[in-house]
Parts: C-alpha cells; sequence; structure tokens
C-alpha cells in the first residue's frame, strides 16, 4: 500500500474514534437547555445520554462479525453513513422522541465504526511494530474523544447551542465520506499501475498519469468553489486514481534507469525525495493557505501550484527519457552452449 494511501487511512481511523468516543460524553452538557427547548422530562433525558451508551453496547459484538464478513471498509464507510445521517436527524430534532430514536441509530453506526476503523488502521501497517504503533494512536484518540466531549460540549452550547453538538458530527463526517473516494482510487491506482505499464510502457503511463494529474488538480480547484459537495467528490475520483498510478510507475522507473547493483541506492534515493518532497510541500503550502485572504482561496491557490508543479514534472518526462538498464544475462565468465575457451 502506498504510503500516502496508509496515512490518508489511518488519519480516518484516528478521526472516527475522536468521533464516536466524543459522541458519548458531549451530549451530557445539552441537558438544560434540551429541557427548555424541547419540554424534555427527566425520563427523555435519561434517555438522550443511555440510549447511545446501550445501543452500543448491544451492537457492537455484533458490528465485529459484520467487520468481518462485509470487510472493514465496507463496514467503515455504512457506519460513517449512519452516524453522520443520524447526527444531522438529532440536530435537526424537534422533539426528544425524535431525538432519542436518532441517538439509538447515530449509536449503531458507532459501533460498526469503531471495529472497522481499527481493522483499517492495523491493516496498512507494513510490520508488527508499526500494528502496535497504530493501535495506540487509535486508543489515544479514542482517550482524547472522551476526555473532550464534556469541553468540547460546554463549548458549542456557549458559543450556539445544543444544536451543534450533533451537527459537528456532520461537520466531521461529510468530508471523511469522503474523501473516501480519493483513498479507494488510489488504491485501485496502486493496482492497476503494474498491467497498465506492461501494456502501454512506464514512461507512457508516467507521463499520462502526470497530465491526467495536472488537469483533475485545476478541475479540484473549480469544484472547491461551488456551493455544492458533489463536484468536488466527482474531481476527487481522478485525482485519486492518478496519484495511485504515479507511486508504483515512477519507483519502477527510478529502479529500472539504474544496474542492478544500485537498485539499494535508487530505491533509498527515490524514498528519500519523497520526504523531502513532502517536507517542501509542508513549507510551502503552509504559508500559502494562510496568507490569502480566506481558507477556500488558500485551498485553491495550493492546488493550483500543485498543478503547475505536476505539469513541470509532466514536462521532464517528456524531455528527459531515462535508457532502462537490463541485468545481464550471464556473468563474463559464463560460456555460450556449443562454444570453447579459448586456450
Amino acid at each position: 500500500m502506498a504510503a500516502e494511501h496508509r496515512r490518508g487511512v489511518v488519519a480516518l481511523a484516528l478521526i472516527a474514534a475522536f468521533m464516536v468516543f466524543v459522541d458519548g460524553t458531549i451530549v451530557n452538557l445539552t441537558l438544560a437547555q434540551l429541557a427548555s427547548h424541547l419540554h424534555a422530562s427527566r425520563s427523555e433525558l435519561e434517555w438522550a445520554v443511555n440510549a447511545y451508551t446501550l445501543s452500543f453496547a448491544a451492537v457492537m459484538l455484533g458490528a465485529g462479525a459484520i467487520t468481518d464478513t462485509l470487510g472493514a471498509k465496507r463496514a467503515f464507510v455504512t457506519g460513517l453513513l449512519v452516524f453522520t445521517a443520524s447526527s444531522a436527524v438529532c440536530a435537526a430534532a424537534g422533539s426528544m422522541p425524535v431525538l432519542n430514536v436518532a441517538r439509538l441509530v447515530q449509536s449503531a453506526g458507532s459501533a460498526l465504526l469503531l471495529p472497522s476503523a481499527l481493522v483499517l488502521a492495523t491493516a496498512s501497517a507494513p510490520d508488527e511494530q508499526a500494528r502496535h504503533r497504530l493501535v495506540g494512536w487509535w486508543a489515544a484518540a479514542g482517550g482524547i474523544g472522551m476526555a473532550a466531549g464534556p469541553l468540547l460540549g460546554g463549548a458549542l452550547v456557549a458559543l450556539a447551542n445544543w444544536r451543534a453538538v450533533f451537527a459537528v458530527n456532520v461537520v466531521i463526517g461529510v468530508p471523511a465520506v469522503l474523501f473516501l473516494p480519493l483513498t479507494g482510487l488510489i488504491s485501485i491506482g496502486s493496482i492497476r499501475a503494474a498491467p497498465l505499464a506492461q501494456r502501454i510502457g512506464r514512461a507512457a503511463l508516467l507521463g499520462t498519469s502526470q497530465a491526467a494529474l495536472a488537469t483533475t488538480f485545476l478541475a479540484v480547484a473549480w469544484a472547491s468553489t461551488a456551493s455544492a459537495l458533489w463536484p468536488l467528490v466527482l474531481a476527487l475520483v481522478p485525482a485519486g486514481f492518478c496519484s495511485g498510478l504515479l507511486v508504483p510507475t515512477m519507483t519502477s522507473q527510478s529502479i529500472a534507469a539504474v544496474e542492478p547493483a544500485l537498485h539499494g541506492a535508487a530505491s533509498a534515493m527515490f524514498n528519500t525525495s519523497r520526504q523531502i518532497g513532502a517536507a517542501i510541500g509542508v513549507a510551502t503550502f503552509g504559508p500559502l493557505l494562510g496568507t490569502a485572504h480566506s481558507l477556500q482561496a488558500g485551498f485553491v491557490t495550493c492546488v493550483v501550484v500543485g498543478a503547475a508543479a505536476t505539469a513541470v514534472a509532466f514536462s521532464l518526462t517528456v524531455l528527459v527519457r531515462p535508457a532502462t538498464v537490463a541485468a545481464p544475462a550471464a556473468g563474463p565468465d559464463v560460456q555460450a552452449p556449443g562454444t570453447t575457451s579459448a586456450p
């Protein structure tokens, strides 16, 4: 799995763990307003808290089996959709019965999210040590969420009202839903890179992917200015696929350009350049994002700069065609069949 895809999956898993545990405690600070705004009785207020806890516990055991049966990704997407949609219903509820039923459904989504998030995070680990580290991060995200629930709930109630406590889940959940097409298409692109390279050649695939990625970056910049979310989702789909094609293709091309004895050095150089590029990207895009008059304008600027950088890489791919070094068929001392050595 590509490093970019791995980081995206881990980030989604940690966000999910944080959201699940935040929602177990964040509602406690809304009870006074619920009693006032929705004329809730004492028992209805108790159910606003207990409906989430009891349903979560009841569904959790089955959620593990569902994760194993459907697969972690399907279970995660389903849980995230259920959690986000029910949070929106909670935020818009006009009565306590509606709110409490939505809380029951919300906790069922949470129960699906938690085990599937852990499986997704650990499945992306390259080794046992990294797997243990990811489990620790996942547990820490949940612990932070549980502790931050009352503080975050109090702040939201003070700044807005009780509806903001549930609306914040929608604000977090909707971007996560997704960005799922981007991370999913990165994986598909990585898998399809080798067959496509065999069919059209690595250099052709590299140039085509770079040109397509630069174009889709411009589409992402345009879509981010739209009021609806679906143009951005559609633009992210080819961007993710092209990114998935590029990483394994660039890796193979960098190794094929040197002699077999230097494959280790070439691989190390390529991965080092990727890390340096990531650091340069943060140093470059951070100021661009922060100095713009709005966050949206800064994002558009960053994406356009990324498109320009990708276009430069495409130009270099077209102009510079490194020779592919093949491994020798035999060593200098190996004779072809049917020949005799010189005296």
